[in-house]
């Protein structure tokens, strides 16, 4: 029974950094340009004003999930070998 949670933490903190950094890569690539013309631009105007407000949220959500990686990884992996000791006594 001790056994049957073991996570790879070296894949795990590379798996989840690799997709902090797809994901930090991403919103710095900025927002896409919108069409703007005489039917769109209200549209176009209002869905850049999200866009922003949400590649700003996506920063500042990205910036914590990298910064929570190894924390969370060691936390976990300190976490599992406590457990298996005492399972197995």
């Amino acid at each position: 029974m001790p056994q049957s949670f073991e996570m790879d933490p070296q894949g795990t903190a590379t798996g989840l950094t690799s997709a902090g950094e797809t994901r930090a890569a991403a919103a710095a690539s900025g927002i896409p340009a919108l069409p703007v013309g005489n039917y769109v631009a209200g549209y176009s105007t209002a869905a850049t004003a999200v866009l922003a407000t949400l590649s700003a949220e996506l920063t500042g959500t990205v910036s914590t999930g990298m910064a929570n990686t190894a924390t969370t990884v060691g936390s976990t992996e300190t976490t599992e070998a406590a457990n298996q000791a005492s399972l197995s006594t």
